[in-house]
């Protein structure tokens, strides 16, 4: 009798209702905001010094992280200094044009009169002055007349030199106008704000270890995250040897780690691509999409689970 017991047992633990296999997973959402350092000029890494608490409901527009803006404020200062010392030299540069252009009109002016001065003295009757006093106005009338003519071309070689200069400051200073809005407008991007309602989720770096207040992060590496709560999955990976026991629409049983609680869930995706577990850990597996059937109330993304599939 105690035998025939036994191999009952034995029959029902290997039935075909019986749990064939497990996946390790987590719980992901779908759909999830980003939140990442701002792209500031020559700056590779910065340092967060304010970071919402793990779990906090933010809501859009509110500010969420904010980094270390110390070096930028030191660039700004430095700059704003470059772009006054610019200013003062574009107003002295135009005192010094304006004062350069009342003389050269004044030179062209004088010169005007002396050749005007000269040709009426020349336009006199030849035969009533003597041949002499004649030639003599005649060559006085034309160095009048080549004396103008220079100061003109002179004054307007001048005024292209003073345009040009006033041109060459003007667009150190509109450089230097736009790199202060540059930098001013990269401190306001510092404090990064929320892009839509939702819970604040804290991201790991490569080491594994969450981000916090005082940590460094890299141009691109995501903080922290804040998830569409209603886009809720579940991320499995499946070894490639047990590839010939999931398939799609499958329904499997997710167990949360830590509460117990049970949910239905759906295989909505095999992935097409085998890769390693981690690097401690070189098992070959395929990645396997889980739509959550139940609820999902009190989940929230990176909490591990056990999704549970039953063999028949």
């Amino acid at each position: 009798m105690r035998r025939a017991w036994l191999v009952a047992a034995l029959i029902g633990a290997t039935s075909p209702s019986a749990m064939a296999l497990e996946l390790d997973g987590e719980i992901v959402a779908r759909v999830s905001a980003p939140l990442m350092p701002p792209v500031v000029e020559d700056q590779w890494q910065l340092n967060i010094t304010e970071l919402v608490g793990e779990g906090t409901p933010v809501t859009e527009g509110m500010p969420v992280v904010v980094f270390d803006g110390q070096q930028l404020q030191q660039k700004l200062q430095q700059k704003r200094a470059e772009l006054h010392e610019k200013q003062s030299q574009q107003q002295q540069l135009q005192l010094q044009l304006g004062e350069r252009a009342r003389n050269d009109t004044l030179a062209v002016e004088e010169a005007r009169a002396s050749r005007d001065k000269a040709q009426r003295k020349a336009s006199q009757p030849a035969e009533l002055i003597a041949r002499v006093d004649y030639e003599k106005l005649v060559a006085e009338r034309e160095q009048a007349e080549h004396k103008y003519a220079a100061m003109v071309r002179r004054e307007v070689s001048a005024r292209e030199q003073r345009t040009q200069e006033a041109r060459l400051l003007a667009v150190q200073v509109d450089r230097l106008v736009e790199e202060v809005k540059n930098i001013e407008a990269s401190l306001q991007a510092l404090s990064v704000r929320a892009p839509r309602d939702g819970v604040m989720l804290h991201k790991a770096n490569w080491e594994g270890e969450k981000f916090e207040v005082g940590s460094q992060v890299y141009r691109g590496q995501a903080v922290a995250e804040i998830p569409d709560m209603a886009t809720l999955e579940v991320q499995a990976m499946l070894p490639e040897a047990e590839f010939r026991h999931l398939a799609k629409d499958d329904s499997v049983r997710v167990r949360v780690d830590g509460s117990g609680q049970r949910l239905p869930g759906t295989v909505v995706e095999l992935g097409r691509v085998v890769r390693s577990k981690s690097r401690l850990q070189p098992v070959p597996v395929i990645d396997v999409r889980v739509r959550i059937d139940g609820k999902t109330e009190g989940l929230r993304p990176g909490q591990a689970v056990r999704v549970e599939v039953s063999d028949g």
